[in-house]
This record gives structure tokens, sequence and C-alpha cells, in this order.
């Protein structure tokens, strides 16, 4: 009785843990999107205000254009960052469910584990220093 609470403890841990890096992920795709939408906006009222020279509207925009490509690399690596923990805790969770309820693979409630390669080791997360073997 006491080790099946702690595994549902153990699983609800997890499944907290997956709802959590889920709903970082979407919060960070938001304000992503927030700001990329208020760059170019800034670059439509730049470009169409004839108030200001040509010259300064070309510097204006190509400045706004470079802020918004450092910020989508920045969110970038804060996204695949952030995709990594969610695939460890996706990982986590069907561990412990398959453990606990112990389907076999015909079964309808088995949950295939997921694959490694969901996400990739690449330059941007190890660079952010995490070690992804």
């Amino acid at each position: 009785m006491i080790e099946e609470n702690y595994n549902l403890n153990r699983l609800e841990f997890a499944k907290g843990l997956r709802e959590y890096h889920h709903k970082a992920i979407w919060e960070e795709e938001k304000h992503f999107t927030w700001l990329v939408s208020i760059i170019l906006s800034l670059q439509v009222i730049v470009y169409t205000n004839d108030k200001i020279c040509e010259q300064n509207k070309c510097l204006l925009i190509l400045g706004l254009s470079f802020i918004g490509f450092i910020f989508c690399c920045l969110f970038l690596i804060v996204i695949r960052r952030e995709g990594y923990f969610f695939h460890k805790a996706l990982a986590l969770f069907v561990k412990e469910y398959n453990n606990i309820f112990n389907p076999s693979p015909e079964d309808l409630y088995f949950i295939k584990e997921p694959d490694r390669e969901a996400n990739k080791s690449g330059s941007l997360v190890n660079n952010g220093g995490m070690n992804l073997a």
C-alpha cells in the first residue's frame, strides 16, 4: 500500500513537471510572438511616416531588423532549452506511467517512450551549458 502511494506520487510529480514545461514553452512562444509583432509594427510605422527622411527611415528599419534578429536568436535558444526539459519530463512521465500500470505494447493504454531524436543535440543547446548525453 505504501509503495503504491509512493509510485502514484512519483507519477503525479512527473505529470506536474511535464505540464509545467509544456506551459513554459507556450508562454515563451507567446511572448516571442508579441515581441516580433511589436517590432514589425514599428517598422511599418517608420516606413509609412512622412516626417522622417529616407536615410533615417533606412537606418531605423535596419536597426529594428537587427534588434529583431538578436531577439529571435535569443528566443530560439530559450525555446530549444525548454523543449529539452519538456522532452526529459515527458520521458520521465512515460517511464513512471508504464512502471505503475505495466501495460503491454498491444494494450490500448500503453504509452510509447519518446524518441531520443525528438530533441536533437544541436550547438544552440550545447552552448547553453547543457549536456545532452
